[in-house]
């Protein structure tokens, strides 16, 4: 009966490698694979939600090189986020702009119209 393969060690040669789907975290990648918890969550969306410092922070945190992988996929989806909601509200204002223009100019026309059709009748 052959024997089982001796488990995986980085620092022994001769070792096979880990089994697919199996990550080896040492030193530095202990930190940058290490899950945020529930508050830090809310932390870092209570700091994105501030308005410049937010958006600054938001941009380090999703191109920086050093930082937690959790963190830098949290701020690259809320970049995300927030430049759809972005453009979804420059639609909707010019589009606005163009209803309202429209509304408000054919308003006006009518008001001379009518006011050009009173003089023309009263005498």
């Amino acid at each position: 009966m052959p024997y089982p393969p001796p488990p995986y060690d980085p620092n022994r040669p001769g070792t096979p490698y880990p089994p697919s789907g199996w990550y080896y975290a040492t030193g530095r990648d202990e930190f940058r694979c290490r899950p945020l918890s529930t508050w830090q969550y809310i932390g870092y969306f209570l700091l994105f939600s501030l308005p410049l410092v937010g958006l600054i922070c938001m941009i380090v945190f999703a191109f920086g090189a050093e930082v937690n992988l959790n963190l830098r996929n949290l701020a690259r989806a809320y970049l995300v986020l927030v430049l759809f909601g972005v453009l979804l509200s420059v639609i909707v204002v010019f589009l606005m702009m163009f209803v309202l223009y429209d509304i408000v100019s054919r308003a006006f026309y009518d008001s001379l119209w009518l006011s050009f059709i009173g003089r023309c009748f009263a005498g």
